[in-house]
């Protein structure tokens, strides 16, 4: 007997044949389901907004991907959180949000040598301490104050004579007049991304400037380089027990989230599905 006969002979088959195609055609007929997640324009926009006036600077695009996503993520939490009645105990946003990664986070054994070992290889930037210098500051809250020629009469100075001229300047509340082992990104804090930059880049023990920040002019001597320091395992087990910690619980946090994710249609500001 064929194939198509026992079709024919068989009613269970009929019943069975036709379920599928009601499915199938409800399937298309209804599209996705799944509750929607929107994140409109002006929404990313003000998280952009936020963040970039918290970091005194431009986010990167990767940056503004990973502010979405997170954003994203605390959307998921929330309804979640609500599904769960966690609203009867708390109603702010970022209560209900705590509430659900509180209840999601696990407890993790204590790291392996071999565990933290693996951390620190892939995570070595987070533990050296990054290049830094000392320098001789001369500093002027207004070009108009700065004295004529005064970069090459520091020059002309022997070394040892510098200490008399740093009271030519003004005192910089901040930095003072002699700062030691600043790192870039601690610099930028006093005098600016660019400034900073700039000082940076000075490979000589000349008197440089005038360097414009917003605060001021400045005038320049580097007296030392320190270059980055790598930390020994053995000196920093104790710091990387947590960073260990706190790394494995956000990733599993995050495959947790992933799994609510995808009980949700996610659309960005483009109209396209976040990644």
């Amino acid at each position: 007997m064929s194939f198509a006969q026992t079709i024919r002979r068989e009613p269970l088959l009929h019943f069975l044949l036709i379920a599928l195609l009601l499915f199938a055609a409800d399937a298309f007929f209804s599209g996705d389901q799944r509750q929607v997640i929107q994140v409109d324009a002006n929404t990313l926009d003000f998280l952009v907004k936020q963040r970039s006036e918290l970091l005194m600077r431009e986010l990167s695009e990767e940056e503004r991907k990973s502010l979405l996503n997170n954003y994203i993520d605390d959307e998921v939490l929330l309804r979640e959180a609500y599904l769960l009645g966690l609203d009867k105990d708390a109603r702010m946003r970022s209560q209900l949000i705590k509430k659900m990664r509180i209840m999601l986070a696990v407890e993790l054994p204590r790291p392996t040598e071999a565990d933290l070992r693996a951390y620190l290889d892939a995570n070595r930037e987070r533990y050296r301490l990054p290049p830094r210098i000392s320098f001789l500051h001369v500093f002027y809250n207004t070009a108009d104050a700065v004295p004529q020629g005064l970069r090459a009469k520091l020059n002309a100075t022997a070394i040892n004579a510098d200490a008399k001229l740093l009271n030519t300047g003004q005192l910089d509340p901040l930095l003072g007049r002699a700062p030691k082992q600043r790192s870039e990104l601690e610099l930028r804090a006093y005098i600016g991304t660019k400034t900073a930059a700039e000082i940076f880049t000075i490979d000589d023990d000349k008197w440089h400037g005038p360097l414009r920040s917003p605060r001021g002019i400045h005038f320049v001597r580097i007296t030392q380089q320190l270059p980055m320091q790598q930390f020994k395992f053995e000196s920093i087990i104790d710091y990387l027990v947590p960073g260990w910690q706190l790394h494995r619980q956000k990733e599993e946090m995050a495959d947790k989230v992933a799994e609510f994710r995808d009980k949700y249609r996610v659309i960005t500001p483009t109209g396209e599905p976040a990644s």
